[in-house]
């Protein structure tokens, strides 16, 4: 079973932009990576991979305003750290809410106006 990553720990980089196809197009001839088509509820999630492993994901779905990336960190519980960081200024965006597959994660935007996921991964077996 491949063990989620320890709490605390950066663990992905997800960048959402209007224009995935020009982003995909950059990061395929420029760092070498390959793209890896998931179908979600009405959109399509892009995996960047480099030698087969994922390393980030790109996103078109619910883009407003410029592109940006949003990194995850991994944390013990998702539910209990939104609230925590709302008590010392930051501001929740979205969630807590569940990735079949995936984990339970949330984004907050800190008290200096920048965004960053939580997540409690699922252990993948295999």
């Amino acid at each position: 079973m491949n063990r989620p990553p320890p709490a605390g720990r950066f663990f992905w980089n997800e960048l959402h932009t209007p224009d995935p196809a020009k982003a995909l197009e950059l990061y395929e001839n420029v760092p070498g990576m390959t793209r890896q088509a998931m179908e979600a509820p009405g959109f399509t999630y892009y995996v960047l991979a480099k030698d087969g492993v994922g390393r980030a994901g790109v996103s078109g779905e619910a883009t407003e305003g410029a592109a940006h990336w949003l990194p995850y960190v991994s944390v013990d519980d998702a539910d209990a750290t939104l609230p925590r960081a709302r008590k010392l200024g930051a501001e929740s965006c979205a969630g807590p809410a569940d990735i079949p597959g995936v984990g339970r994660f949330g984004v907050l935007t800190d008290p200096t106006g920048a965004s960053i996921a939580v997540m409690k991964v699922i252990p993948r077996s295999g």
